[in-house]
């Protein structure tokens, strides 16, 4: 099939509106794109992919541009993005008669399993938004209604983080008495399993995954089992232990590694979107608009110029009197 002035493509043919790309070219870019534009994405295509698969679809006002490699793909897409093309979204519907999904099949189990690991580490996130002004603001509170309450909330929030780590981090059980861990590691799994993530993908993760548990607490001690004893001894149970293990798990050494694990899941949630054509709600932008929120909320709890006893006297008198009851 030739289009316009272009040089002959591979194009492989639609059934029922879908498309399913060849199993070593699984990374994929819709874009809209005419005679003059195809032509030149397609000279650069073939001059990123060099010797590494690569095939082409066409359709009338976009094409699919499929790569083995994920580098290449990554590097193509940034072209596309200096050349100002728009990139379609997975399953535009652009014309009933031109809609085509990339998608890779998802069993129910693999489905929930990414659907509670994503919601994990997005609440460890928020846990250290909230856990952050009061590490490093609270000399700055001179009032005790202030004070005590900001203690309680900081030991709670570390437990909580704690707690979100630990079920990240858990080690994947199909057995379970109660159902099927959820974690980083039984996400990879069923990622390989289900032939969701090339290979190379899952072996690039689970080096990542791996150091970062490495290098956790800068290897001044073994951080996951620092949060393993924090947890069995302080969330799950409560023991007098033989020994402490707050005494060894420091806060800057979590939130440290709390930030590695969450930059973790966001490469992740990255692969798997691009793999599966199903994206979740985006980590980043929502854990950074919650951190925000969460500095105005600190500042004004701190500013003297809106302390808790204005806020009292302005409120009407059926309030006051609701609220004291």
């Amino acid at each position: 099939m030739n289009v316009g002035n272009s040089p002959q493509v591979n194009v492989r043919p639609l059934s029922g509106g879908t498309t399913k790309p060849s199993r070593k070219c699984r990374h994929v870019l819709r874009v809209e794109a005419d005679t003059s534009k195809f032509s030149e994405l397609y000279d650069q295509m073939k001059l990123l992919a060099g010797d590494t698969q690569r095939f082409v679809e066409v359709l009338p006002g976009h094409a699919a541009f499929h790569f083995e490699k994920f580098d290449v793909y990554t590097a193509f897409r940034s072209l596309v993005v200096s050349r100002h093309v728009r990139i379609l979204r997975p399953g535009e519907d652009l014309a009933p008669e031109k809609m085509m999904i990339v998608a890779t099949p998802m069993s129910d189990k693999f489905k929930e399993c990414r659907l509670r690991v994503h919601d994990d580490a997005f609440e460890a996130r928020l846990a250290q938004h909230i856990m952050g002004p009061i590490l490093s603001r609270l000399n700055e509170v001179s009032v005790d209604y202030i004070y005590e309450p900001s203690i309680f909330l900081r030991r709670s929030m570390v437990r909580y983080l704690v707690l979100a780590l630990y079920r990240l981090l858990d080690k994947p059980n199909e057995k379970g008495a109660t159902g099927v861990t959820a974690s980083i590691q039984s996400l990879l799994e069923m990622a390989r399993s289900e032939d969701i993530l090339l290979p190379e993908q899952l072996a690039a993760l689970e080096r990542d995954f791996e150091k970062v548990k490495a290098d956790g607490a800068d290897g001044e001690y073994d951080i996951l089992t620092a949060i393993r004893e924090v947890r069995n001894i302080q969330v799950a149970h409560s023991l007098i232990p033989h020994s402490d293990p707050t005494d060894q798990l420091w806060a800057h050494h979590l939130d440290n590694f709390a930030d590695e694990v969450f930059r973790l899941m966001v490469e992740l949630e990255g692969v798997l979107t691009e793999a599966t054509g199903a994206a979740l709600n985006c980590l980043r932008n929502n854990a950074d608009r919650f951190r925000d929120n969460t500095g105005a909320f600190w500042q004004l709890l701190v500013t003297e110029s809106t302390p808790y006893e204005d806020v009292w006297r302005r409120r009407s008198p059926k309030v006051k009197a609701a609220l004291s009851k």
